[in-house]
């Protein structure tokens, strides 16, 4: 029997010429022990390649599509229409290559064609002994479709690289492939609190201002150590966003408007929640309190600056054009106390960082500074502001690293000579 093998560590295991390359992959791996056995648990349920262990009965079941070895999707065999929905949804807000990529796959699914041909299959079993009632306290999905009151419910699920703030994504259908919404799992602690703040922000926004177009929450909680949020699934209307950042400053400007006071940094709920984290981190992490002198530095600024509701992610791929505005998703960084700009300066930087290294992502964050006038940030703020916005992307690897994580090499070493250099510019 291909079975879990390991409580510690569980191990994908299957017979023939393959088992070293599924054994050795990390990402579906990582997304079993996350989705299914979040405490490495394999008594009640087993994960397994082929069909369910004797005593066990099977409870959910996937396609392993994947590509050069490398698993790209886990595809519901429980329904047609959904494991069909999975592919073709949101297709306006793609590429040409990717809708006609998925296009094809979701019509080998369609024909029922595709399934004969993908070898591999996840099977999620559970034990004769726990009762079908109580599959929700063993099955996250279970619990979710209790929780939503949909005992349709199905998951599609894209399987994507593993960093220390990855968190799996369900993509929810019922079982005639209408889409119900999208949960984030955060199995880990960093990731919990990723869930828990887009969780709040999402309840606190209530679908967004008028012309920005936020998922509602349908379900929030926690399951055993993980913690999850629902929100609604977006227009399948919405369309790639091909403009660049400036053009979402009316959007951005309605979400400040949220919340928008004006205060000097040292008397700001902003600039307190900063310090606490940094003192958190500094038992554990020296560059904790390089970063504390820093903005105490910052501090001493009598400067008053506007503060307001900042997305956190703000890029191209979490942002969506529709008609009279544009939808955001992935609030998971966003509060509601930050200096204005902040998102603004993180199109570049993050494009940047992307292709480039941090130096070259802080010098796009400094060009982009003189485009904050369009928030109305006047020129004797915005070096204050850039800085407020680096110590804010600092701080966040920072708590990583305070939780185990290990630096990324993009951001480390390289990140004391930007502080440093920051400093003298104070």
């Amino acid at each position: 029997m291909n079975t879990l093998t390991s409580t510690r560590r569980p191990r994908l295991r299957r017979t023939g010429l393959d088992r070293a390359r599924h054994d050795a992959d990390l990402r579906l791996q990582t997304y079993v022990e996350r989705i299914w056995l979040p405490q490495g648990r394999t008594d009640l349920v087993r994960v397994t390649f082929d069909r369910p262990p004797d005593g066990y009965e099977l409870a959910e079941q996937y396609a392993v599509l994947a590509y050069a070895g490398r698993p790209l999707y886990l595809v519901p065999l429980d329904s047609r229409a959904a494991s069909v929905a999975g592919f073709q949804a949101y297709k306006a807000a793609r590429s040409t290559a990717s809708r006609f990529a998925r296009q094809a796959v979701a019509a080998g699914f369609a024909s029922g064609v595709a399934p004969k041909l993908l070898r591999d299959r996840l099977v999620i079993s559970v034990h004769r002994s726990v009762t079908r009632e109580r599959w929700g306290e063993v099955l996250l999905i279970k619990h979710l479709s209790d929780v939503l009151d949909r005992p349709d419910l199905v998951a599609f699920v894209a399987v994507r690289r593993i960093n220390p703030t990855a968190k799996p994504t369900l993509q929810l259908f019922d079982r005639a492939g209408a889409p119900v919404g999208y949960a984030k799992i955060g199995a880990s602690a960093p990731t919990q609190d990723l869930v828990r703040t887009e969780a709040a922000a999402l309840a606190a926004l209530g679908g967004g201002p008028p012309g920005v177009l936020v998922p509602q929450m349908l379900a929030t909680g926690e399951w055993g150590s993980t913690a999850f949020v629902v929100g609604s699934p977006v227009p399948s209307r919405i369309r790639r966003w091909t403009a660049g950042p400036e053009a979402t400053v009316p959007a951005l400007r309605r979400l400040n408007d949220l919340s928008a006071h004006r205060s000097r940094l040292r008397d700001s709920s902003y600039a307190t929640r900063i310090g606490v984290e940094l003192a958190s981190a500094a038992a554990s992490v020296d560059e904790a309190r390089l970063l504390t002198t820093w903005l105490n530095e910052l501090m001493v600024s009598d400067q008053e600056i506007e503060f307001g509701r900042m997305h956190g992610d703000w890029n191209p791929g979490n942002v969506g054009k529709l008609s009279g505005g544009l939808a955001a998703w992935d609030w998971e960084h966003s509060v509601d106390d930050a200096p204005v700009g902040l998102d603004l300066l993180h199109w570049p930087f993050h494009d940047a960082l992307a292709r480039h290294d941090l130096s070259t992502a802080v010098r796009a964050a400094e060009r982009a500074a003189p485009g904050l006038q369009l928030l109305g940030v006047p020129a004797s703020a915005r070096r204050l502001v850039v800085s407020c916005y680096l110590l804010d992307m600092f701080v966040r690897w920072t708590k990583l690293v305070a939780d185990r994580v290990s630096w990324n090499p993009k951001w480390h070493p390289d990140l004391i000579g930007v502080v440093q250099h920051r400093r003298k510019l104070s």
